[in-house]
């Protein structure tokens, strides 16, 4: 096909002038003739526009299931992996709590309130160099109260700070404030377990001349009453001049979602603690 010659595109160019100085003119002085003219033309040009645009609007969708629909898979697969965890934990919670029994007959014991665990989601977090909080959306009217241990996928990671109906705020064991009683597991050794805003944490209190292994599990030990015996917390990585070095079992960056002990080992040594 031959280009339009130089006369052709004038005549075009002259033409399309010429019917856009008359549709000025039209507006400016029949604008109702205009405005029919356009409804006519919109009349007939909006089902090719809806038909062009059709496919993209369906490409559109699409690409925004697929992608929520991945989305939705993975937040379901995160909490499958979550119920695994805690479905473990129940069921070493029902051994401990039948050894507990046993051992409080056989000691002639009186019967306390067994813990019991309630679920929360964290909904925000402070970590900064001065402190180590997160927060979570369960509160008074859930049962959780001041001094309850918080529990991650993996092991303990805080305890409840304060409270309100709705919320509550976690202190968590790399906080520089935060301090728990201790044992080392396979040895009998007591200590405490202080934070120091940092991503591990710092075995203090600990006998003289003691020689801890890397790779020694540190739990609760229930001393003072606050926390119940043997929750684990984490592990010794590495030794150094001024102490042990604990890492926690959890991964708190990537914890999304905790669990709360309700009741205290023993509310009466609690109370001292408020």
């Amino acid at each position: 096909m031959m280009p339009a010659s130089f006369w052709d595109r004038s005549f075009a160019y002259a033409l399309l002038l010429t019917i856009s100085v008359l549709c000025i003119f039209m507006s400016a002085f029949r604008p109702a003739a205009i405005e029919t003219v356009r409804g006519n033309i919109e009349k007939i040009f909006t089902p090719v526009v809806s038909a062009v645009s059709l496919p993209m609007q369906a490409g559109t969708s699409l690409i925004r299931d697929i992608t929520g629909l991945a989305d939705m898979q993975a937040s379901m697969a995160e909490l499958k992996a979550e119920n695994e965890r805690l479905t473990q934990w129940y069921q070493k919670a029902r051994v401990l709590e039948a050894d507990n029994a046993l051992l409080k007959r056989l000691l002639n014991m009186s019967n306390q309130s067994v813990e019991t665990v309630v679920s929360a989601r964290i909904i925000a977090d402070t970590k900064n160099g001065f402190a180590n909080t997160l927060l979570i959306d369960r509160g008074i009217q859930d049962g959780v109260q001041k001094n309850q241990a918080v529990i991650g996928p993996y092991g303990m990671i805080g305890r409840i700070l304060n409270t309100n109906d709705g919320a509550a705020r976690v202190l968590l064991l790399n906080d520089i404030n935060s301090r728990v009683p201790v044992q080392i597991l396979g040895t009998g050794h007591h200590a405490v377990l202080a934070g120091r805003n940092e991503g591990v944490l710092t075995l203090i209190h600990l006998p003289q001349k003691i020689a801890l292994k890397e790779g020694m599990e540190v739990v609760t030990s229930g001393r003072g009453g606050v926390f119940p015996p043997g929750l684990m917390i984490g592990k010794i990585i590495q030794s150094k001049d001024q102490g042990y070095v604990v890492n926690l079992s959890s991964d708190l960056e990537r914890t999304q979602y905790v669990s709360v002990l309700q009741n205290p080992s023993n509310p009466h040594l609690t109370a001292l603690h408020r």
